[in-house]
């Protein structure tokens, strides 16, 4: 009863972690990464190199990297830093060119590719067979068969759970946390602001996946072996559902689906007598249920069990007046009727030059931003051919014509949202043509949007 009952503990704090983790990525990022799993195993797999002896000290039955007998807690830190350090390459692939539901599905291809890889390539993580003898944490000093130690290891890892939660929570309330969540919700209107997108997707599966890769070094510990096959594609079903069902963007939810989906809803089917006819058909029906648990709460309840809280802020007298910090930042100065605004004299010291005869007009007005000959194809068909414009200090300038006619586009050309195929920008007699939209923004020029585009889940001083 007492192996049992901290059997619970120990898989209710991993699986725990593991849903902050993700949470992190998808419920706060909105990054939707469908190879979740595949970072839990390897931080499982460097736990247990980390901990083993070298190959061939156990008769050299099994082949893997590693064996350095490291002592505890450096394997768990180790499962937690090669988690993180895996998710560089993942956002390298995937996180370059695609976003949205493409990327979804580029990760959860990349974790595919590497399951195959452990499972059918030997000499790197044993193949198929994966690892055993894993050594326990601490076994040289305490017996790890005794009640004590399992209830030491349990209560490490709802320990651990809980710092995670912390940090977590933290991470989440500071200024990157919000960030985080304006990428969320409006990424195109974030990265017109001057957030990097592609930078803050990276660190979102870094630290996600870190969390994950100290939840499998701290499970591995426990059970004392790897299998390759038991972080299946499917496993980050289960955490999704998890994360889906107690409530997006709201940690404690994780945990709480943490506790009801991987924990309470498996363990329970376990007591269900199997069908003599067909032993796999309770196992199967568990996924079915799964899969319809999603879909419920995506349909009906799509904010889960605990919703994203609703955060307040308490202002003294006078700080609204003041001009808030971060967004504001992008939209100095006067602004077009493009609603491309123009920054001001404060811009030469951001690392442009004085205005000279090449940046007036002929009526010695001041161009602060011009375009030449720009042009965008799409497939091969032209939608923008050969515009030229000059931006000019103290002027209004607008882009008039019927829809279609490419008026956004040259906006989104511009505002570094959409490359441009032909021609060149200048921002105060500087080349911006390639710059990305985040540091273009950052230079002073920011894009505004003819319907709301605000931030849903932010409050209005965040959305400041």
């Amino acid at each position: 009863m007492v192996y049992y009952i901290t059997t619970l503990l120990v898989y209710g704090g991993v699986d725990a972690i593991a849903c902050l983790g993700l949470s992190q990525q998808f419920g706060v990022g909105g990054v939707t990464n469908f190879g979740f799993i595949i970072f839990q195993a390897a931080g499982a797999y460097a736990a247990g190199v980390l901990s083993l002896p070298d190959a061939g000290a156990n008769g050299g039955f099994q082949t893997y990297v590693g064996g350095l007998s490291l002592p505890f807690p450096l394997p768990w830190i180790g499962a937690a830093l090669v988690g993180g350090l895996l998710a560089v390459p993942f956002a390298a692939i995937v996180g370059r060119r695609l976003r949205g539901d493409f990327a979804a599905v580029g990760l959860l291809v990349t974790a595919v590719m590497f399951n195959l890889l452990a499972t059918n390539y030997t000499p790197l993580v044993n193949g198929a067979a994966g690892l055993s003898l894993v050594p326990a944490p601490l076994q040289g000093s305490l017996n790890p068969q005794s009640a004590g130690y399992q209830w030491l290891y349990g209560a490490a890892a709802v320990a651990l759970a809980l710092v995670t939660y912390l940090f977590v929570n933290r991470l989440t309330e500071s200024p990157y946390g919000r960030t985080l969540r304006a990428m969320r919700d409006n990424d195109v209107v974030a990265d017109s602001l001057g957030k990097n997108l592609r930078s803050l997707r990276t660190s979102s599966l870094v630290v996600g996946g870190a969390i994950a890769g100290l939840s499998g070094g701290i499970l591995v510990g426990f059970i004392n072996l790897w299998d390759p096959q038991a972080w299946g594609y499917a496993e980050t079903v289960v955490l999704f559902a998890a994360v889906i069902i107690g409530g997006l963007g709201n940690h404690r939810g994780a945990v709480l689906g943490a506790l009801v989906v991987p924990l309470a809803f498996e363990e329970a089917t376990r007591y269900i007598p199997p069908v003599p006819s067909d032993p796999n058909l309770i196992p199967a029906l568990q996924w079915v249920i799964i899969g319809l648990l999603i879909i419920t709460f995506l349909w009906f309840r799509p904010q889960g069990i605990l919703p994203e809280r609703r955060r307040r802020i308490a202002s003294r007298a006078g700080e609204l007046g003041a001009a808030p910090s971060g967004n504001a930042g992008a939209t100095n100065g006067s602004a077009l009727t493009t609603a491309l605004p123009i920054p001001g004299p404060a811009a030469h010291n951001r690392g442009t030059h004085p205005a000279g005869d090449s940046d007036r007009d002929g009526k010695g007005r001041e161009v602060i931003l011009q375009c030449r000959g720009l042009s965008r194809s799409f497939d091969g068909v032209e939608v923008v051919g050969d515009v030229s414009i000059d931006f000019q200090r103290g002027r209004l300038t607008g882009i008039i014509g019927p829809n279609g006619a490419g008026k956004s586009t040259v906006l989104a050309m511009l505002a570094g949202t959409l490359p441009a195929s032909a021609g060149q920008i200048l921002l105060q007699g500087d080349d911006v043509t390639s710059m990305p939209a985040y540091r273009r923004a950052r230079a002073g020029p920011g894009r505004a949007f003819p319907l709301a585009s605000e931030f849903k889940r932010l409050t209005v001083i965040e959305n400041l």
